[in-house]
């Protein structure tokens, strides 16, 4: 089982479920997703890629359990979230800070050379701090940090972009890292003033529109081809709409 499933899950229901108040079903299955991200959560906060033969026992990945909180907090506005599950994972997230204000990719395996430099941190920097910010854990000026970082590293995300090779560089950077570091972006820049969001907005809506393919559609990494593609790509354009 792929624990993102419920994850991502969780983050469309918590935005449908507002919409549709009256739909006691769509608030069930918010309900649901919530216990599972509980049932599914490592001994030490987080969530991994896959569900752990045993329960509790799998390796924490910063990526996978920061947007497991965003989500997480989100759904707070519809139904009950256990306060010890964010807990949890706030406390997990803030243990793969490092001091050079990167995140580190996972903790299975000791830090190497690269793999958490700051480099190549453009698409977990927002996402994570976003995560913490919105459990105060961070100050609107740590996410305004976040996006300058995520533009002066971008073209390393735009580089690996098509590769089919995972983890192309040094820094592990790789192509379905692309539309996710964008979106996040996007959430963590709804959170700043309008006149950084006419900054930012436009060179995202531009990065997006410029790399469409032919037939209209979008893509980062084949594996997850072009519906998952420009489902990303349309609702990053969506969360810049402001810039209009």
């Amino acid at each position: 089982m792929c624990i993102r499933d419920s994850i991502y899950s969780l983050h469309l229901f918590s935005i449908i479920v507002p919409r549709e108040e009256k739909n006691e079903q769509y608030k069930e299955c918010l309900k649901v997703l919530v216990k599972s991200l509980e049932e599914l959560q490592n001994r030490d906060g987080g969530w991994s890629y896959h569900r752990a033969p045993r329960p509790g026992m799998g390796y924490s990945e910063s990526f996978t359990t920061a947007p497991g909180i965003i989500a997480l907090v989100q759904a707070k506005k519809s139904v009950e979230v256990p306060k010890e599950i964010l807990e949890k994972s706030v406390k997990c997230i803030n243990s793969f800070h490092r001091t050079d204000k990167a995140y580190e990719y996972w903790k299975v395996m000791p830090s190497r050379p690269g793999r958490d430099m700051i480099e190549g941190c453009a698409a977990r920097l927002p996402v994570c701090t976003l995560s913490l910010f919105l459990n105060k854990e961070k100050k609107l000026s740590d996410l305004e940090e976040a996006m300058e970082v995520f533009f002066k590293y971008k073209e390393k995300l735009q580089r690996v972009r098509k590769n089919p090779v995972y983890h192309v560089d040094k820094y592990w950077n790789a192509a379905y890292y692309f539309f996710f570091g964008y979106y996040y972006a996007t959430l963590c820049a709804n959170h700043l003033s309008e006149e950084l969001q006419d900054k930012y907005f436009p060179l995202i809506r531009k990065d997006i529109l410029d790399i469409g393919e032919n037939d209209g559609s979008w893509v980062d990494h084949y594996t997850f081809g072009k519906p998952y593609g420009t489902a990303a790509a349309l609702l990053i354009l969506k969360n810049t709409s402001k810039a209009e």
